[in-house]
């Protein structure tokens, strides 16, 4: 385990840092042009959207986990040392590589604006690269290769596992940054250089340490189980890969659908201790850097004590949807106390002390519940990537990582989209403040549903030597299952002891069936809430006896 602890570890430091100077890069480059760093913004999470589905497929399609991880940090490193020429060519056309100079203004503007509009477009197709090859190595270790190898252990060990991946990620997030700022403070001129360096050398470790964790675990050794082949119907490959990809999503079982929707609605935010938006709008408050940067830190230090705490708490409550329910509770709870307290400027608009960040009182009894919500975010992040890794078709979880990813970018891009237009005055960043809310009430509200609906109990789906099940649903990710209600009298002691259901299976859970009392039994997730023809029998049974239904009840889900 702590081979793939590190293996991750080392690849998110070096994100996490150049993710930290990029903005700074395009700011030093453009001469303080703010609108820069935003189209680029907006450029990464559009491709992460519109071609990352089309990744998670390339991904499903390998049966070499190892190749996948390769072929990604090779167009990651291909993407940075493209960086590498373009600083190389920037600085030695017109810049005297002084960050506190205005003379860097190659980009959008300056002798040569041609010059610069190619070279800003080009530092946008190596971003996109980088953030593509990104995506598939994090959906193939995160999706793939920590299922593979924990998911044997149960639900709660295994939502020990990911927390000590979430705690990574945190640490990372903070020293990250950290590392990238000293650089820049060190060597102002190639500071930038050196950060691109990092996250290429942090390949290497990465590589050799998921090596040799598949070569000590043989279930990651194994060849992958891969996804049907489906028809192109003429589209280019591409485009035929995400018109897969999203209907594999769309109707994968165990409410995937619903329990992603509840996590993708908490990226559309601005309550975020690293959020750009909040960190500008603060800025613009008069709050120091070095107060800013104490925030984020703060912020994440709490995200690692809400992924302590859910360690423990799915230990206490006894499962991971519990746990994962009051945490996401939590978060609502202190985001709606936040936006009370901006909305109605709890605290008066006299400036605060200096060492308090020097902005409107008001602001510091509205960042403090901001901060306090990162722990139930966090732990929330836990529960779902645990449920969401046990839940998804091991065939298809490039498809369905890959999608999820695009659906949080989705979130983050709507957000900067709508903060372009309305985030300039106080007015409209509270706006902002009041949709992010909505949107976490409207995620726990999902969450609570999909609890509410999808329900783990064991029950058959066949009488054995009638029609083994395993052939009926192991063709098509989307065929169901038979259910058999001509059972001999013989059988009908063991069927009354049984639900028996009919509902589309993973591959996993097509080799959970077992043969018991002379069923086909199992025990996982699936849909248990109202299907059409219930309703249809409730309308049968208000109009009274002798009135039959006029529509056919649908099979149940």
């Amino acid at each position: 385990m702590w081979r793939m602890l590190l293996a991750h570890g080392s690849n998110v430091f070096g994100s996490k840092a150049w993710e930290f100077a990029a903005p700074l890069l395009l700011l030093h480059l453009s001469g303080g042009n703010v609108a820069v760093t935003a189209v680029f913004g907006i450029a990464m999470t559009a491709s992460e959207l519109t071609l990352g589905p089309a990744v998670g497929r390339a991904i499903d399609r390998f049966p070499s986990r190892m190749m996948v991880v390769c072929i990604s940090t090779a167009i990651q490193a291909v993407a940075m040392l493209a960086v590498l020429l373009l600083l190389a060519a920037s600085f030695s056309i017109s810049c005297t590589g002084q960050l506190n100079g205005d003379s860097c203004i190659i980009w959008y503007g300056g002798s040569q604006p041609a010059l610069g509009c190619a070279l800003f477009l080009l530092f946008c197709m190596c971003g996109m690269l980088e953030a593509l090859g990104r995506l598939a190595c994090t959906v193939s270790v995160e999706r793939d290769w920590m299922p593979t190898a924990f998911e044997a252990l149960g639900e709660v060990a295994f939502g020990s596992v990911n927390a000590k991946m979430a705690n990574v990620d945190l640490l990372a997030e903070i020293f990250g940054p950290i590392l990238a700022s000293l650089a820049l403070a060190i060597w102002p001129a190639a500071g930038f250089s050196v950060i691109a360096i990092i996250n290429i050398v942090s390949f290497g470790p990465q590589l050799a340490l998921l090596r040799a964790a598949q070569q000590r675990c043989k279930e990651l050794a194994a060849p992958r189980s891969l996804p049907e082949q489906v028809p192109n119907d003429g589209l280019c490959s591409v485009c035929s890969e995400i018109a897969t990809a999203w209907p594999i999503f769309l109707t994968h079982p165990s409410g995937i659908v619903l329990l992603t929707f509840s996590y993708g609605l908490l990226f559309f935010t601005v309550l975020s201790s690293h959020d750009v938006v909040l960190t500008a709008f603060l800025a613009g408050q008069h709050f120091s850097p070095v107060w800013l940067a104490g925030f984020r830190a703060l912020g994440a230090a709490f995200g690692v004590l809400g992924v302590s705490f859910f360690d423990v708490a799915s230990h206490r409550l006894g499962g991971i949807r519990q746990a994962s329910g009051i945490f996401l509770k939590v978060q609502m709870l202190l985001v709606c106390a936040a936006a009370v307290v901006f909305t109605l400027q709890l605290g008066g608009s006299q400036p605060a002390p200096s060492w308090l960040g020097g902005g409107p009182c008001y602001l510091l009894p509205f960042l403090l519940p901001v901060v306090l919500s990162r722990a139930g975010l966090y732990g929330f992040d836990v529960g779902f990537n645990t449920l969401s890794q046990s839940l998804t078709d091991e065939r298809h979880r490039g498809a369905i990582g890959a999608v999820t990813e695009g659906l949080c970018s989705a979130g983050q891009l709507a957000m900067y989209v709508v903060s372009s237009f309305i985030a300039g005055s106080e007015a409209g960043f509270k706006a902002l403040v009041l949709a992010s809310t909505c949107a976490v009430i409207l995620a726990c509200a999902s969450f609570t549903l999909w609890t509410c609906m999808y329900h783990e109990h064991e029950h058959a789906h066949g009488e054995a030597g009638e029609e083994d099940i395993r052939a009926s649903v192991g063709h098509s990710h989307g065929d169901s299952g038979h259910t058999h209600g001509d059972h001999s009298h013989s059988q009908h002691e063991a069927t009354s002891a049984y639900h028996v259901h009919s509902h589309p299976h993973t591959l996993q859970q097509e080799r959970s069936l077992i043969l018991k009392d002379g069923l086909l039994v199992h025990q996982h997730l699936h849909y248990a809430g109202p299907t059409w023809k219930w309703l249809v029998n409730r309308k049968s049974a208000a109009h009274g006896p002798g009135h039959e239904p006029l529509l056919a009840a649908a099979p149940s889900a």
